[in-house]
């Protein structure tokens, strides 16, 4: 299963699933999207093991990407 994805150039990709984890400590991506919204990697709310400190901020999760993408 593919994963869609923001890169950190700004471009749109799909990668699969099993790869996401690799693409994400190798800070590849910027966001990708899970079936309730898009995740910001630098603040959403992550898997332990993507993240060494956990999120303090107010926001986690984006919506506006939808419009971003088309």
């Amino acid at each position: 299963m593919d994963i869609k994805v923001i890169y950190n150039d700004g471009s749109v990709g799909a990668v699969p699933a099993t790869s996401l984890e690799y693409r994400i400590a190798k800070k590849e991506i910027h966001a990708f999207q899970r079936s309730d919204g898009w995740v910001l990697i630098e603040s959403g709310p992550l898997r332990k093991d993507y993240q060494s400190s956990p999120y303090s901020g107010s926001k986690k999760r984006i919506t506006d990407y939808d419009d971003y993408i088309g």
